[in-house]
């Protein structure tokens, strides 16, 4: 990677994230996507673009741009998260596991609430149970 490939990827990541406050996933998705083709292991970029995934509704995608994350940085709590909700969403017992281990990776994360609650919901709704039958 040349000097210059730092910072256009930098940039690219900044260029996603206003996109995505802006409210606007797609170009998001579209800055996200250069970035990482600067820098195929760039951690924010695939967390942010996962995460852009997952609220768009895109949950197979979702999962799958975790998964190519997580073979690169297996310890990245930001990609057990949005792992874990894209599964939950999908109904998919595994979410558990991701969730857990997001706050396992980062216990003073701002999302333990929210972690556990959607952990309470689907035990309560009986989502994974359903799904499975």
């Amino acid at each position: 990677m040349s000097v210059q490939e730092p910072r256009e990827t930098n940039a690219a990541l900044r260029r996603g994230i206003a996109a995505a406050r802006a409210g606007e996933l797609e170009a998001a998705l579209d800055h996200y996507a250069e970035a990482l083709a600067l820098d195929p292991g760039h951690l924010a970029a695939r967390a942010n673009r996962a995460s852009a995934l997952l609220h768009l509704g895109r949950c197979e995608e979702a999962v799958e741009e975790c998964d190519t994350g997580l073979e690169r940085s297996p310890c990245a709590a930001e990609l057990y998260l949005v792992r874990g909700m894209a599964l939950a969403r999908l109904g998919r017992e595994e979410a558990r596991e991701d969730l857990i281990r997001h706050v396992e990776l980062e216990p003073a994360t701002r999302f333990k609430e929210r972690v556990w609650r959607v952990l309470r919901e689907l035990d309560r709704t009986g989502a994974f149970k359903r799904r499975a039958a």
